[in-house]
């Protein structure tokens, strides 16, 4: 009697390439953005959500002769590394919107 092996797959495999290629693309978006303002410095992205689809990295910015801190965010569709929406905020209260998505040029750096 043959058996029949289904195939398996490993969900951690999955998981770490689904991370990457939406490490690729919120990098894509994070290139595309134009903040409006000069990039002082940025930090590491962090990864939140059920799913980790929202993706956040904090940017300081030189707003004339002060700096603001700003978050800037990817939100992914569940599953998948098809954005939804990408944006930069103020982490004051209220948060207001900075700069704008700009894919017609990339940004070095």
């Amino acid at each position: 009697m043959a058996s029949s092996a289904k195939p398996t797959l490993d969900w951690r495999q999955a998981a770490d390439r689904l991370t990457a290629r939406r490490r690729r693309a919120a990098e894509h978006r994070w290139r595309c953005y134009d903040f409006g303002r000069e990039i002082v410095s940025y930090g590491g992205w962090t990864q939140h959500g059920r799913d980790s689809s929202h993706w956040r990295r904090p940017v300081k910015l030189r707003a004339g002769c002060a700096e603001v801190d700003v978050v800037f965010a990817v939100t992914f569709a569940t599953s998948t590394n098809h954005m939804i929406e990408a944006y930069a905020e103020t982490m004051g209260n209220p948060p207001l919107l900075v700069g704008q998505w700009s894919d017609d040029e990339r940004r070095e750096g």
